[in-house]
């Protein structure tokens, strides 16, 4: 049976976001099914409107999901007791539009929304498109640190390495989003005055970490 060496290399890369997520959701409530649906798929339109306005297709606005709920508040009987009363209905809107990291281009998005009359409630996060290539990077860096660890081992040792014999991926799970977070209240604030700035929004590089396990033949 061969003499061996376990290591565990890790790999810690940085990416600028490339991509801007904007979320909207729509709600509109009426007591008449058919007009709630009405009520929702116009704001729907004014949106649409307002991305086709800034130089998007109208079906780069995405349905992430659609839903009819019906609503009920307790209320009190002659008697004092409470009970449920129907009262009405809920057709929520979630859409998505994705883009490039444009800050001008969020910016006339925004403002655009705003003036659009959706009366959309709106929050956006910056991600990260290029997955592949960032846990590539990664991969190779927890790669090169399993090497580099497993020589100098094998130096203070006084052995020799020879083949590898396994290398397995630790399945680290990955977040492609930025911590940075634009909350709605600011989306807001930003929209109320069109002249602000969004130039000056750096959100925080997307943080990716691999490692692997190599087991090394030695002499």
């Amino acid at each position: 049976m061969p003499r061996t060496i376990a290591v565990r290399g890790t790999g810690k890369c940085s990416f600028a976001p490339d991509t801007i997520q904007l979320f909207a959701d729509i709600e509109r409530r009426s007591k008449d099914y058919e007009e709630a649906l009405s009520l929702s798929a116009r704001a729907v339109e004014q949106l649409k409107s307002a991305v086709v306005k800034c130089g998007f297709e109208e079906n780069d606005l995405k349905t992430s999901s659609f839903n009819v709920t019906t609503e009920y508040e307790s209320v009190r009987d002659k008697d004092g007791n409470y009970k449920s009363v129907f009262a009405g209905y809920c057709v929520r809107y979630n859409m998505q539009l994705s883009f490039g990291c444009d800050t001008q281009k969020l910016r006339d998005v925004l403002a655009a929304a705003a003036k659009s009359g959706a009366d959309a409630r709106l929050n956006i996060s910056f991600a990260l498109e290029s997955k592949e290539e960032a846990v590539d990077t990664a991969l190779s860096l927890a790669a090169e640190d399993a090497k580099r660890k497993a020589a100098s081992l094998a130096k203070a040792m006084g052995v020799g390495l020879l083949k590898v014999l396994s290398i397995e991926q630790s399945g680290v799970p990955h977040n492609f989003v930025s911590r940075t977070e634009f909350r709605e209240d600011a989306v807001a604030a930003r929209m109320m005055n069109a002249k602000s700035s969004i130039a000056d929004i750096a959100p925080h590089d997307i943080d990716i970490e691999e490692s692997v396990s190599a087991v090394w033949e030695i002499e």
